[in-house]
């Protein structure tokens, strides 16, 4: 039996997910389907039991996530990882192959690639969307390994402020994420503030507050309409489709003719309605086939489903009462299958997009009268006719994002805050029989 191989990696959690980080140098000697396994074996995938019991996984798809993270650098892994043979999937890429090498080294610090790691089944990793919630724990895991490149601008802004702002390029999109990591100046270096006020509901305590900027292109709407129709048993359901990072469909439990009392179940208990489960997944996969770029992409991590319901009073996962004055709308989203326990960043960033359509499934759902939570967002992203903000019900509590508007009312900008905890650092022990051993002769030259 071969011995364990030794992978040095981090475990964070960033915002309400949790998972674990690598260095592209730490994985650019092994070909795809090798990576696969390592990162799969790392959170004890597959699991028919879907516990993840033998790794680090925590049995939800909140909880078994993977981001490599790689210097935005002609001189990268990525790219030497290409040139062995062994090349990660995005953009970057992309215009590597293409010979324009320094292109994300122009627009970013660093480059993120998310991994959505299966569960029950199989050693295929989804590279091919996002999350919101891990780009706090990426922007955190740049600075504390100085990934960053040397800026005596940003040293200013750092001392001024006590931020770094973080450019993050998503390698499935080729957008770029502002991040503004709380530092604090040790032995000539900045690292990331270890105390802070922030909180965020579904995760205990408070910590310094990541402030997350993501600028959008072009129109969010998928179909290009704010309103859409889909064919599902027999029956004619209203739906939007908004994509800030990753597409969501939202449908509204009223249309649904789901009961409130069933809608602020435990997601425990919503898993096990398998009849509106398997509803939810037919009409995600009528919605997906209405473009041809949703229905390429249609895997299980997106689309993402969202369930919206008018504001009202529920107790949290935590046993915490909610009123109905303090949300604008009720929230459960549907991922990989399981309805999230929180929601995810950017379920939430495409919920205060979604309000900026009067047409659309958020906007005739939202409450007119703001919850408090909703005007201090507001005021958060600067505040201004052009600010437009959201506070969700979900079911660990309550969360809100900001959306910057241009002169004519579209979306631009979302602005949410976020919080970040690096739990452990050390070496990831990965089964000696799931992969082969690598080139050394290749690492040698490369390290």
């Amino acid at each position: 039996m071969p011995l364990p191989r030794q992978i040095p990696a981090v475990f964070y959690r960033g915002g309400t997910s949790r998972g674990l980080l690598f260095k592209d140098s730490h994985l650019a000697c092994y070909d795809a389907k090798t990576r696969d396994r390592i990162l799969c074996a790392a959170m004890g995938s597959p699991d028919p039991d879907g516990r993840q019991i033998d790794g680090l996984g925590g049995g939800a798809s909140s909880l078994s996530k993977i981001a490599v993270v790689s210097p935005s650098s002609p001189s990268s892994f990525a790219d030497q990882a290409r040139r062995l043979g062994h090349a990660f999937a995005g953009v970057d890429a992309q215009w590597s192959a293409e010979g324009g090498e320094d292109r994300a080294a122009k627009i970013s610090d660093v480059v993120y690639r998310f991994g959505q790691v299966p569960i029950n089944d199989g050693t295929n990793v989804d590279w091919g969307s996002t999350c919101g919630n891990m780009v706090a724990a990426v922007a955190h895991f740049a600075v504390q390994e100085q990934l960053l490149k040397a800026s005596s601008g940003e040293a200013e802004v750092a001392s001024e402020k006590g931020t770094l702002p973080v450019r993050i390029l998503a390698h499935d999109s080729g957008k770029v994420v502002r991040a503004h990591v709380p530092v604090l100046q040790h032995d000539g270096r900045w690292l990331p503030a270890a105390e802070g006020q922030a909180q965020i509901s579904g995760v205990p305590g408070t910590h310094p507050g990541i402030l997350i900027e993501s600028p959008l292109e072009g129109s969010v709407l998928s179909t290009g309409n704010a309103l859409d129709h889909v064919e599902v048993d027999g029956e004619t359901i209203p739906i939007s489709i908004v994509d800030t990072g990753l597409p969501v469909i939202f449908v509204s439990a009223l249309d649904l003719s789901i009961p409130l009392s069933d809608l602020v179940q435990h997601p425990a208990a919503i898993d096990s309605n398998r009849a509106l489960m398997d509803r939810l997944e037919r009409i995600r996969f009528q919605a997906s086939q209405l473009t041809p770029d949703l229905a390429s992409k249609f895997s299980p991590p997106a689309p993402k489903i969202c369930v919206v319901h008018p504001a009202a009073s529920y107790k949290t996962t935590g046993g915490q009462e909610v009123t109905a004055d303090e949300t604008d709308l009720l929230a459960r989203t549907v991922s990989v299958h399981q309805l999230h326990r929180t929601i995810p960043a950017t379920t939430l960033s495409a919920l205060a997009a979604a309000r900026c359509f009067a047409d659309s499934v958020v906007s005739r759902t939202v409450s007119p009268a703001l919850s408090p939570m909703t005007k201090k967002a507001t005021e958060e992203a600067g505040g201004g006719d052009d600010v437009r903000a959201i506070t969700i019900g979900q079911p660990a509590g309550a969360s809100s994002a900001s959306v910057q508007t241009d002169e004519g009312g579209q979306p631009r900008a979302i602005v949410m805050l976020r919080t970040a905890r690096r739990i452990m650092q050390g070496e990831v022990l990965v089964p000696g029989d799931c992969l082969p051993h690598p080139d050394l002769a290749s690492l040698d030259h490369y390290r």
